[in-house]
């Protein structure tokens, strides 16, 4: 059984269409579970009642700021866990807070009915970008002779087709010397501390290059064109490479 969450607006007429098919049995499997609509829809939130689907009368005439209208809206879409949610919002869309919050449900499906196209590209790039993707979307002539047209667009949930689980073992891996580094200060503290001298980050580089340990491309260049790179002294080379050696990165 399908839990369906209808959030209307305007004159009821989609809410009327879907509590026709409820009537006619030509809507199955499903269980209209919460309405929320405003004070227009009287008559559909009765049919409503009598079908046994719990229906609340939200307008923004009731209450004194926009903010407070939308905080009672919030609270009554946390009443139901929906399995699906129909949206038939005013001209001017839905109201963002109101539309994250429907996407926090992760409803695997959503059916947007819009009278405004653009409103619907508005609140669908927020949609898309909350994990939803179109799956099917038309135009519906209601008011022949005029420019509105109402839009009907069906979404779902984008999931992965499959997972993958891999498991490593370090052993399995061939790491580079490079992968297995000491840092410059452990290098730097080891040939202080062994051969009593003091080398610079510049000369460990110019070593591990000299080694094959790839580094930073530019890293030893100088900073203008007539600049020029002192070379690492020969006691101090080996004393780097003795460290390579003890820390295994040669």
């Amino acid at each position: 059984m399908l839990n369906v969450v209808v959030l209307v607006s305007g004159g009821g007429t989609n809410l009327q269409a879907i509590i026709d098919g409820v009537e006619s049995g030509s809507i199955t499997n499903t269980r209209i579970i919460g309405v929320i609509s405003n004070n227009r829809n009287a008559y559909a939130l009765k049919r409503a009642g009598d079908h046994g689907i719990a229906g609340r009368c939200i307008s923004p005439k009731d209450y004194v700021s926009r903010e407070e209208f939308n905080e009672k809206f919030l609270e009554a879409i946390d009443e139901w866990k929906p399995d699906l949610i129909v949206l038939d919002p005013p001209r001017d869309g839905v109201n963002p807070k109101a539309l994250q919050k429907i996407t926090d449900f992760g409803v695997e499906r959503m059916v947007y009915i819009a009278c405004k196209p653009t409103s619907l590209v508005r609140d669908l790039e927020m949609l898309q970008g909350r994990g939803y993707r179109v799956e099917r979307i038309g135009g519906i002539d209601l008011f022949p002779g005029t420019y509105h047209v109402e839009t009907v667009c069906l979404l779902s949930q984008r999931k992965p087709d499959a997972q993958i689980e891999m498991n490593l073992e370090m052993l399995e891996l061939e790491l580079s010397s490079a992968e297995t580094k000491a840092t410059y200060e452990e290098i730097k503290s080891f040939v202080l501390e062994k051969h009593g001298l003091k080398v610079t980050n510049l000369y460990i580089t110019q070593v591990k290059r000299e080694c094959g340990i790839v580094e930073r491309e530019n890293y030893n260049l100088p900073k203008n064109e007539d600049g020029r790179v002192p070379q690492c002294p020969e006691d101090k080379r080996q004393a780097i490479k003795a460290a390579f050696r003890h820390f295994k990165m040669i």
